[in-house]
């Protein structure tokens, strides 16, 4: 009988780590989102700044057309991450950021290719 009591606390406490190691996963992908959506709202209202800050030199004649692509996408994203935060949606959340992942790699390539 003793043994089984070890073996509930033992699981127990695995279960409260877990929980905890979630609520600061989902505090971590909360605070990603918002800094999407800063960076997304940055190249739409700054595209000069934002595009300084992001280490790309693209200036065609005043043309910020790119820069205004960039900042929607980036805005929606962060967006998608926070409403699916706060309506809970863990599971589309952890699909979304997993093939999410492809947009921050392909843009680091484009970056150091070019």
């Amino acid at each position: 009988m003793n043994a089984g009591l070890q073996v509930w606390k033992f699981v127990s406490s695995f279960k409260e780590h877990n929980v905890m190691t979630q609520r600061i996963s989902i505090t971590i992908a909360f605070l990603t989102g918002l800094g999407m959506i800063f960076i997304g709202a940055r190249f739409l209202l700054s595209p000069e700044i934002a595009e300084a800050g992001y280490g790309i030199h693209f200036n065609a004649n005043g043309d910020y057309s790119f820069h205004y692509i960039k900042g929607i996408r980036d805005a929606f994203t962060g967006l998608l991450i926070c409403i699916l935060i706060l309506t809970k949606q863990t599971k589309a959340l952890g699909i979304t950021l997993a093939v999410g992942t492809i947009i921050p790699t392909v843009d680091m390539l484009i970056v150091l290719l070019y």
